[in-house]
């Protein structure tokens, strides 16, 4: 079972995964990231406390946002707060 702490930002659902993201969690975490969207169609991911994602972890988020259908696969931001500046208006401001 993978540890993910999430949290609501104006809306947005912010997942911060605290251990190493591989082929033995990548599946378990895929579920748990796509139940916490709960009707978004944004989420941000902050991967800072992640130290390691293998091609399975990697695997995971394209299909992530292939299943619930994400504006894009992967947009990187240097913080969370750019993050939420990205997909919320009233965080960017």
């Amino acid at each position: 079972m993978s540890r993910l702490q999430f949290e609501r930002v104006d809306g947005v659902p912010v997942a911060r995964p605290s251990e190493d993201i591989d082929a033995a969690n990548a599946l378990v975490l895929r579920d748990e990231l796509a139940t916490s969207l709960q009707g978004a169609d944004t989420l941000v991911l902050d991967l800072g406390a992640t130290r390691y994602v293998d091609s399975a972890g990697i695997d995971m988020l394209f299909r992530l946002a292939q299943i619930v259908a994400l504006p894009s696969a992967v947009a990187i931001h240097e913080t969370v707060e750019q993050a939420l500046g990205a997909v919320s208006p009233r965080c960017g401001a």
